[in-house]
């Protein structure tokens, strides 16, 4: 979703990058949104909250599993700063749409989770489990 949205939006927008005797990699795309920043948080950021959610119960646990999941999606968003590729606020927005999808896919997900009957969902996860079992079987059996 993240990915669809950011090119949406660098078509719509076009902004130029930083000149190029400033960039350390080379970008040819437009610039606003930071689609590296948007992606790494979408990702970092939804998986943070899903595991604080669903593992942990300890609120300050909770907290520091979100913290890193925010964390590394900064560190994203400064090597594209440091790279020079993209101008400040391309990655603020890039952060800041990354953070709105991650909530509304978490969101929705555990939305979900919640209103689906036990049984249906342990039905679910055996069928699931059962077809991985023989995607395996099936790709151990064409290997040989």
């Amino acid at each position: 979703a993240t990915g669809a949205i950011v090119s949406v939006v660098k078509s719509a927008v076009d902004r130029s990058r930083p000149p190029v005797g400033l960039r350390l990699a080379v970008e040819t795309e437009p610039s606003f949104p930071s689609g590296h920043a948007s992606d790494s948080t979408a990702l970092f950021v939804a998986t943070a909250v899903i595991v604080a959610v669903v593992v942990f119960r300890k609120p300050l646990l909770r907290l520091v599993v979100v913290g890193f999941g925010f964390a590394a999606s900064a560190l994203m968003g400064v090597t594209r700063l440091v790279l020079g590729v993209h101008w400040p606020t391309d990655v603020f927005a890039g952060w800041a749409l990354g953070t709105l999808v991650a909530l509304v896919v978490v969101s929705c997900a555990l939305l979900v989770v919640r209103f689906v009957p036990a049984e249906v969902a342990a039905d679910t996860r055996r069928v699931a489990i059962r077809n991985s079992l023989l995607g395996v079987c099936n790709l151990q059996r064409s290997a040989r």
